[in-house]
């Protein structure tokens, strides 16, 4: 039920995100979302989605479904969309840049293998701390641009 949620979030969500995403154009508008989206996921799973399972398992699974649909179904084509338009901005290969994520990824599941056998909980404060590192460099990068236009 929970990954039929996910799959309809993803798809219902992932064309509005793609037309927000192009009216954009190199704002980071989407970004600043998935980032909060990011932070709160920790917060989410082990205090909202966890135990609304337990309580109402058709709750859990629409809410979750939900969340974790536009975190992850919708935030993976924005990020995937902005490196896209980057990598042609500044003329790199898009390829190169997936394949650091895929690189990425593969770490991010080794390393979860690794939390979750001393506390499942400790995966998705990592992906909370991913969602503070993500503001930072969103933040950082809206002063450096700032900072490159008064010059």
């Amino acid at each position: 039920m929970v990954y039929t949620c996910i799959a309809i979030v993803a798809v219902v969500f992932q064309p509005v995100f793609g037309i927000m995403a192009d009216k954009l154009n190199f704002r980071k508008h989407l970004m600043w979302m998935l980032a909060g989206l990011m932070i709160a996921f920790a917060p989410w799973w082990i205090f909202v989605f966890a135990p609304l399972l337990k309580i109402n398992i058709i709750a859990g699974a629409l809410a979750g479904g939900a969340f974790i649909g536009l975190a992850f179904g919708c935030g993976c084509g924005i990020c995937e969309a902005w490196i896209d338009k980057v990598s042609r901005l500044e003329g790199f290969e898009f390829g190169r840049a997936r394949m650091w994520g895929g690189i990425g990824a593969a770490v991010g599941t080794f390393i979860s293998g690794k939390l979750f056998a001393i506390n499942p909980d400790y995966i998705f404060i990592m992906a909370s701390c991913a969602g503070w590192c993500w503001r930072y460099y969103c933040a950082s990068s809206v002063l450096a641009s700032r900072a490159a236009w008064t010059r």
